[in-house]
């Protein structure tokens, strides 16, 4: 059986021109989600997504001319710039399904 959200995935894809717009699509709909389950509203009041934080991240030093800049990593080091955005999709996905998983667990008691 297949939740709603598992039958949203493939119409984002879908219509997703770029890595980075499917990127847009899954955080949209992962964000109000997390807000407002009751199993992760507490913990996720407060979500910003992936160009927020990495613009909050884009740090340089005066001093050294050193940049701290997840993208350019991602560019230099993965050879792939959607790489952090990637990574933060597989680790809430996951997440999710351990979630899932745990909770259809048998009782033990």
């Amino acid at each position: 059986m297949t939740t709603p959200f598992q039958q949203l995935l493939p119409i984002y894809r879908d219509n997703s021109e770029t890595q980075r717009e499917k990127g847009t699509y899954f955080e949209k709909l992962v964000i109000p989600f997390l807000q407002n389950d009751a199993r992760f509203a507490q913990q996720f009041s407060k979500i910003k997504t992936f160009s927020e934080m990495a613009k909050k991240q884009h740090k340089s030093s005066l001093d050294s001319g050193i940049v701290n800049d997840a993208n350019d990593w991602a560019i230099e080091s993965m050879n792939n710039p959607c790489y952090p955005l990637e990574l933060l999709q597989r680790v809430i996905t996951v997440s999710l399904e351990t979630v899932n998983i745990v909770n259809n667990l048998p009782k033990l008691f």
